[in-house]
């Protein structure tokens, strides 16, 4: 499954076998949508529906999910076509709005329209970013459940500054919960994370304590 930007939304082909990579896709597409947001100042709130093929339903509800773990607040229309969604979003006042559908291609695929505060859809820039974002989450995804810890990390992304410098930061995390949420905010960041046991499998590889010199010479 390869999702891509058409220039005006974003598609990609279903996975046959599961349903579980494409929910984690508009899930983590939701949460992408508001950090977006939140960077370029902007209300989050939106106006979701959905077309009737039949993984609609379930996609609808993972995108809420992430849109609402980001801080959003969701009008939730259910089933409705595209220009439904814009004028519920024109009604509502809501800054986006968002169907879940692929048009006119065939039912094995999915994906989402996105218009902003302009009723127009978003940049083709704009959709790419938001894809770039959400695969970052899914390869931060490892052993624990990133969803919770989204909003920390944004509260700490936007309270620090990375210079012009290009950085390079070697984390070591001895396999503890901070691993996964440490590489998300290190990528967040733009700064270049080698990561060391940061997988949160809880197997501390090595004397953990930071306390004794020689382990963090």
């Amino acid at each position: 499954m390869k999702a891509y930007s058409t220039g005006s939304d974003i598609r990609w082909r279903l996975d046959a076998a599961s349903m579980a990579a494409d929910q984690d896709l508009a899930r983590n597409l939701g949460t992408a949508l508001g950090e977006w947001a939140k960077e370029q100042g902007l209300p989050r709130t939106v106006v979701v529906g959905s077309d009737s093929r039949p993984s609609s339903h379930q996609l609808r509800a993972a995108l809420i999910e992430g849109l609402e773990a980001i801080g959003f607040t969701v009008i939730d229309i259910g089933l409705a076509t595209t220009p439904l969604v814009a004028l519920a979003q024109r009604r509502q006042g809501a800054a986006f709005g968002i169907q879940v559908t692929a048009s006119h291609l065939p039912v094995d695929f999915q994906g989402v329209k996105i218009t902003g505060p302009d009723l127009g859809p978003l940049s083709d820039a704009v959709l790419q970013s938001l894809l770039e974002a959400a695969e970052a989450y899914a390869a931060t995804q490892h052993t624990t459940d990133l969803m919770a810890g989204l909003p920390y990390i944004s509260d700490i992304a936007q309270a620090v500054r990375v210079g012009p410098k290009p950085l390079k930061v070697v984390l070591d995390a001895g396999g503890g919960p901070a691993g996964p949420l440490g590489v998300a905010l290190l990528e967040r960041l733009g700064v270049d994370a080698v990561p060391l046991f940061c997988d949160g499998s809880g197997t501390c590889p090595h004397d953990p304590d930071p306390a004794k010199d020689s382990n963090v010479s």
